[in-house]
C-alpha cells in the first residue's frame, strides 16, 4: 500500500508538470496583453474587451503580435490587430495592414498588403489575403497572389522562382516547403520562363510539376507538352521531362527565312517530338536531348561557309527513340533505335534573294506530320474501267 500511494503521488506530480508545461507554452491559455500605450477596459456581463492604441505588443506561447490598434475579445477568444501589423511564430512571419487571431482553431486570418516570410526557407507570399493555419502548417494566399520561392538546395548564387497564381497554399514542417498554385500558373525565372494551370513544388527533391497546358521556356529552348517537370540541382535548371504530346524546338537555331522556303516551308526552326522528352542541362546549355515513343526530329544545318549563296541541309528521323547529344552549340551527334527511318536532304539556297524551291519533293506526309501539319490526302486511285493500258 505505501508504493501504491507513492506511485499515485507521483502520477499527480507528473500530471501537474505537464499542465504547468502546457499553461507556459501557452497552448490553452488566452492572448497575454504585453503592452500598449492606452488600455481600456470593457466588461458587459459575461464579457470582457480590451481596447488597445500604440504600439500594441501581445503573445500567445510562441506566437508574437505587434500593432498600433488592437481589441481583445476575450469571450470569443479573438484578437483583432490592425495598422502595421507584425504576427510571427517559429515557423512563418507576417506583414499586413489587418491580422485577426483566432484562439479557438489556432488561425490567423491576414488582409491589406500581406507579406507572409517563411523562416525556414525565407520563401515568400505576396497577396490581398493570407489564411494561416498553425495546427496544420498550411498557408492559403489568394487572389492572384506573387509569390517568390526559394529552393532549399541553393548556393545563394542563382534567383529565386517567381510565381502567380490565382491561389497558392504553402505548406512547411521540418522537412522542408510545399507550395501548390493553381489556375493561371506563371512562372518567371532569369533561366526559365512556364506557364500552366496547376503547380506543384517540392524543395525536398527540387521538382517542379506543370499540368494542364503546360509550357516551358529556357534560353534554348520551348517546350510544350501535357505534363512537365523542372528538376533542380543546386537550384539550377538540371532536367526538363515532358510527357505525352511532348514537343521541344530548338530557339537557337535560327534559320533565314529563304532557307525554310528552299525546303517547303516545313519548319522555321528545328524541333524533336514524342510521347516523353527529356533535356538534360549542362551549365547554360543543352547537354542532351532524348525522345521516346513515336520520335521525330527535323534539324537545319549550315554546310557551307556563310555568304550570297549557302549550302543548306535537314535531316529528319522517325524511330521509337531519338537522342540528340550536343557540342556547345553544335549538334554532335543524332542516335534512332527501334524501326528508324529518316531523310537527309541539302540544297543551295539565295541567302537574302528569291526562294529556290527543292529539285525533288521531299515526302510530305511524314514530314508534315513532323511538323504539326495535317498530312496530304493521297489522290483516290481511278476505277478499273477507266484505267487505260493493258497493265492494272
Amino acid at each position: 500500500m505505501p508504493e501504491a500511494v507513492r506511485t499515485a503521488r507521483l502520477a499527480a506530480v507528473l500530471s501537474l508538470a505537464l499542465v504547468a508545461t502546457a499553461r507556459a507554452q501557452g497552448v490553452d491559455q488566452p492572448v497575454v496583453i504585453d503592452y500598449a500605450d492606452e488600455i481600456r477596459r470593457i466588461a458587459d456581463a459575461d464579457s470582457l474587451t480590451y481596447y488597445l492604441e500604440g504600439h500594441v505588443r501581445a503573445h500567445r506561447g510562441a506566437i508574437q503580435m505587434r500593432g498600433q490598434r488592437a481589441v481583445i475579445y476575450r469571450a470569443s477568444g479573438i484578437a483583432d490587430f490592425q495598422r502595421d501589423v507584425h504576427f510571427w511564430d517559429r515557423v512563418n512571419e507576417i506583414y499586413a495592414d489587418h491580422v485577426i487571431y483566432y484562439e479557438a482553431s489556432n488561425t490567423a486570418l491576414a488582409t491589406g498588403r500581406v507579406q507572409l516570410i517563411d523562416r525556414q526557407s525565407g520563401s515568400q507570399l505576396l497577396a490581398d489575403t493570407v489564411h494561416y493555419d498553425r495546427d496544420e502548417n498550411l498557408v492559403i494566399a489568394r487572389p492572384r497572389p506573387h509569390g517568390v520561392i526559394v529552393s532549399a538546395d541553393t548556393s545563394g548564387q542563382e534567383s529565386p522562382f517567381d510565381v502567380y497564381a490565382d491561389e497558392m497554399r504553402m505548406v512547411t514542417d521540418s522537412t522542408g516547403s510545399r507550395v501548390d498554385a493553381s489556375r493561371r500558373v506563371l512562372i518567371e525565372r532569369e533561366d526559365l520562363t512556364a506557364v500552366g494551370d496547376s503547380l506543384h513544388y517540392d524543395d525536398r527533391t527540387g521538382r517542379v510539376e506543370l499540368r494542364i497546358e503546360p509550357r516551358v521556356e529556357t534560353a534554348e529552348t520551348y517546350l510544350t507538352a501535357d505534363r512537365i517537370d523542372v528538376l533542380l540541382e543546386q537550384n539550377s535548371v538540371r532536367t526538363l521531362i515532358a510527357l505525352e504530346r511532348a514537343r521541344a524546338v530548338d530557339k537557337t537555331d535560327s534559320i533565314p527565312g529563304t532557307v525554310a522556303g528552299a525546303f517547303g516551308n516545313v519548319s522555321q526552326t528545328s524541333f524533336l517530338e514524342g510521347d516523353s522528352l527529356n533535356v538534360d542541362f549542362a551549365g547554360q546549355g543543352i547537354d542532351w536531348l532524348v525522345a521516346q515513343g513515336h520520335a521525330r526530329s527535323l534539324h537545319y544545318e549550315r554546310e557551307s561557309p556563310p555568304g550570297e549563296v549557302e549550302t543548306w541541309s535537314v535531316n529528319y528521323l522517325l524511330g521509337e527513340r531519338l537522342r540528340l547529344d550536343f557540342r556547345g552549340d553544335t549538334l554532335g551527334r543524332v542516335v534512332a533505335t527501334g524501326g528508324s527511318r529518316g531523310v537527309y536532304r541539302t540544297e543551295q539556297v539565295r541567302i537574302g534573294g528569291p526562294e529556290r524551291r527543292p529539285s525533288e519533293p521531299i515526302p510530305l506526309p511524314a514530314l508534315s506530320s513532323l511538323a504539326g501539319l495535317p498530312a496530304r490526302r493521297p489522290w483516290p486511285s481511278r476505277p478499273p474501267a477507266t484505267r487505260r493500258g493493258g497493265r492494272g
